[in-house]
């Protein structure tokens, strides 16, 4: 008996510190960030992390992503698949002295928005061309080796739904 009672204050004290303890979000900011989107900052002043959402612009503000904790910065509308719908390239700030972005790309299907394609870059500059009926995405970043900073150029290419990523230094 001795040991359930110790157990169940246990349990009580834990859930009474998250409770005290818990920090609720004070701050939601709304603004239009890309044609048809619109973006849902949700954080405390001083913090570095925040609980971004996209959504549709409509009547039914479709929730088409979440940030998990990273500030969205960018989002760049674009059709993979020239289907006539519109995908997202999502920039997100993970914070952190190496300047390390995010980069996510979600698709609507079937109703349901996801994310096809996710990867991480060291202060990227990106850049979408549309050249000769064929979309790419050139994202400039740096690669470290050997505690050495590489301007690197990523580029992202898409066919048959698929996103094929070649990368190489920039001399």
């Amino acid at each position: 008996m001795n040991k359930f009672v110790r157990l169940v204050t246990f349990i009580f004290v834990i859930l009474l510190s998250s409770t005290i303890f818990a920090q609720e979000i004070s701050r939601i900011d709304i603004s239009k960030v890309a044609e048809g989107v619109k973006l849902e900052h949700a954080y405390n002043p001083g913090d570095m992390g925040s609980f971004d959402k996209l959504f549709l612009d409509d009547e039914n503000a479709t929730v088409i992503f979440k940030s998990e904790g990273r500030k969205i910065k960018e989002v760049f509308p674009f059709d993979i698949d020239s289907d006539g719908k519109n995908e997202y390239l999502i920039s997100m700030d993970c914070g952190g002295s190496a300047a390390i972005y995010d980069l996510v790309i979600v698709k609507e299907k079937d109703g349901v928005w996801t994310s096809i394609w996710e990867d991480s870059f060291s202060m990227p500059e990106i850049t979408l061309s549309n050249n000769k009926e064929k979309l790419s995405v050139r994202i400039k970043h740096y690669v470290f080796t050997a505690n050495k900073p590489q301007k690197t150029e990523a580029t992202l290419r898409f066919k048959d739904g698929a996103v094929i990523k070649t990368e190489l230094p920039i001399r």
